[in-house]
């Protein structure tokens, strides 16, 4: 994609609609929800003006509409976004511009250069975070600049203590005016229509009976399995099954190694005298491993490689009951025949404690080492996340998800779940370097044993450097 800045110009503020912003809290999206906010602005950012400077930020291309729109934009969380830099820069008389670019390797070469040449151009980059690039001499170690406070709500906390080194450092971060954390998130899509034909006749139970299952804390992989048993079959009878048969399951690539994670594995890891070494691969790993994998090969599932095309299609045409795909592809869904409800993964069993969500990813935030404001550069970055927080999540949470895309108040209380337990661990925000997500939590290997045990040395050996490199 070629490069180009979007600039926002202070002259062309709209004065009523923000006045009307600020001393509400909150918003109008033409709707029928208004969504209120009461946190006070923060004190120590109260007052960091910076006489019209123009703040660059160079952020990934997948990110882009995250972090710029244009004023005429119709769509709620589109004004809220356009509405929150304007926000942004009347409060710190700023200019912010957001220039996107293709990546990784793209912004990889930008951030070397820049580092090498200590080149000033970008206040803040903004990369996916399975780019992999180092961070000792190319960014600053966020810990060491005062203005921030990662203790916030509108930062990710799970995402940064896991982004945090053995000294303490941290070099990356994510927080709230980065949307992927949650429209990356796993969840099981459920038709109702479809459920409620094979449920009448097997336990009567309904959608609501679903609902309330999940909120007592039961619904687990029997229950799904249970279900998923019901439905399902070869329709043209040609032994194969493809894009024209029923399934009361399908799980695309997008959420395929996230099942494992939302039943408790940790791929934990321990010091040695010699470095470190993981040490989550134990019996109860493997039983949950091979537990996920015979979910994935009952006959009436399937797990595809597909990150969501043709099982989406199927879902929409309502030969598919349940569907495991990121939440952020509600929109291709809705588009469909198919009439559902969203579910949070489900536990292990009920001695699991609580849901666990996973994502498959995020997008993160640092500030270039060549950068000699970096008090403005934190300060600004942490005004765009509070401003997100406020504003444009609930407009996402609230009003996309709960009142444009749900369609009923139990699937809202199981959005609220979804929201609570997001969760990642520092082998999936480094899995890009340590590449052991893939190998560990598929569930479709039969032979895992052996595939890990002849690898792990390796493995060890890459978890070792990546934790020393900067402690």
């Amino acid at each position: 994609m070629k490069k180009r800045g979007m600039t926002f110009a202070l002259a062309f503020i709209l004065l009523a609609s923000f006045f009307c912003f600020a001393a509400c809290g909150g918003k109008s999206n033409g709707g029928d929800t208004v969504v209120t906010v009461a946190q006070e602005y923060p004190e120590y950012l109260k007052g960091k003006t910076y006489g019209g400077a123009t703040f660059r930020m160079l952020v990934a291309t997948e990110a882009y509409g995250e972090y710029f729109q244009e004023d005429e934009s119709t769509e709620n969380v589109s004004v809220a976004i356009y509405k929150r830099n304007r926000t942004v820069m009347d409060r710190h008389g700023v200019v912010l511009e957001y220039i996107p670019q293709d990546g990784p390797n793209d912004m990889k070469t930008t951030a070397l250069s820049l580092a090498q040449s200590g080149d000033d151009t970008y206040d803040v980059i903004s990369p996916s975070f399975w780019w992999g690039l180092g961070n000792e001499g190319i960014v600053y170690n966020l810990l060491d600049i005062d203005t921030f406070d990662f203790s916030q709500p509108w930062w990710y906390q799970g995402w940064n203590d896991s982004l945090t080194y053995l000294n303490g450092a941290m070099y990356y971060c994510t927080g709230a005016v980065n949307l992927l954390t949650f429209h990356s998130t796993s969840v099981i899509f459920m038709n109702k229509t479809l459920f409620a034909d094979v449920a009448t006749g097997f336990d009567g139970r309904t959608v609501e009976d679903i609902y309330k299952l999940v909120l007592d804390g039961s619904w687990t992989r029997e229950e799904l399995l249970k279900y998923i048993a019901l439905y399902g079959k070869d329709v043209n009878n040609d032994n194969v099954m493809d894009e024209q048969d029923e399934y009361g399951m399908i799980t695309t690539y997008g959420s395929l190694s996230h099942q494992l994670s939302g039943w408790g594995v940790k791929l934990t890891y321990a010091e040695t005298d010699s470095g470190f070494e993981w040490t989550f691969f134990t019996k109860t790993f493997l039983e949950k491993y091979e537990a996920y994998g015979k979910l994935l090969k009952n006959a009436h599932t399937t797990s595809t490689n597909d990150w969501g095309t043709w099982p989406h299609e199927a879902f929409k045409n309502n030969q598919v009951l349940f569907l495991t795909t990121p939440i952020n592809n509600v929109g291709t869904l809705k588009s469909g025949n198919a009439e559902y409800t969203i579910l949070p993964l489900t536990k292990y069993n009920e001695s699991q404690k609580k849901y666990i969500s996973y994502g498959y990813g995020a997008i993160l935030t640092a500030i270039p080492a060549g950068v000699t404001q970096t008090e403005r550069a934190a300060v600004i970055l942490e005004a765009l996340n509070y401003e997100n927080y406020m504003t444009v999540l609930p407009e996402y949470k609230e009003t996309t998800l709960k009142y444009k895309i749900a369609d009923d108040d139990g699937t809202r209380k199981m959005l609220d779940i979804i929201y609570d337990s997001v969760q990642t661990e520092f082998a999936k925000v480094n899995n890009e370097y340590l590449g052991i997500c893939g190998v560990v939590l598929m569930g479709t290997n039969p032979n895992i044993t052996s595939a890990f045990m002849k690898n792990k040395a390796m493995y060890d050996e890459k978890l070792t450097e990546l934790l020393y490199q900067d402690s």
